[in-house]
């Protein structure tokens, strides 16, 4: 079998982790960083493993643990891209005001909309949605204004008290 160029797998890595969008300057930034880190694995290889004080055994060993890391790596980029499930309805939320409503069709959109959302917000940076419907819908529990749904990277206490500052920002 025959090695991919670096300059290949670079292009889908593009392809599948770069928007399409982004700048050119992050784009080269980006394809930096991919050589230099293909580079230094090279090197890493050929002084390590290439040389002949390793045995063929030993060698495969090392091969083997180098991408063990680099597998745990990228699931933990994946488990850091996984949205957090919708909020469960509050136990202090009032009776038939809109808050006790479940949807698994509105709860999965908000999954799929948050997994779009978390990987633009900037380090540092959390999201709430907050996704509501124009009156009544029919929904089991649901009030009279109809009901709510979101989906948060905070922890509830800090998503209502971040709302609560924006809210009182607008009221004059």
């Amino acid at each position: 079998m025959k090695a991919t160029t670096i300059a290949a797998q670079f292009e889908h890595y593009r392809a599948d982790v770069i928007p399409a969008e982004a700048p050119a300057v992050q784009v080269e930034e980006c394809r930096r960083a991919f050589y230099a880190g293909s580079y230094a694995m090279l090197i890493n290889i050929a002084e390590s493993i290439g040389d002949d004080s390793t045995d063929e055994e030993e060698g495969v060993a090392m091969l083997e643990a180098l991408k063990a890391e680099c597998e745990t790596f990228a699931a933990a980029i994946l488990d850091e891209a996984t949205p957090p499930a919708p909020a469960a309805p509050s136990a202090i939320a009032k009776a038939g005001a809109g808050y006790n409503v479940r949807s698994t069709e509105v709860e999965s959109a908000l999954r799929e909309l948050a997994a779009l959302v978390k990987p633009r917000v900037p380090r540092g940076f959390g999201f709430t949605l907050l996704l509501f419907s124009y009156g009544r819908t029919g929904l089991s529990n649901e009030g009279p204004q109809g009901s709510m749904f979101y989906i948060s990277t905070a922890d509830r206490d800090d998503m209502v008290q971040a709302l609560r500052e924006f809210i009182n920002k607008q009221v004059p």
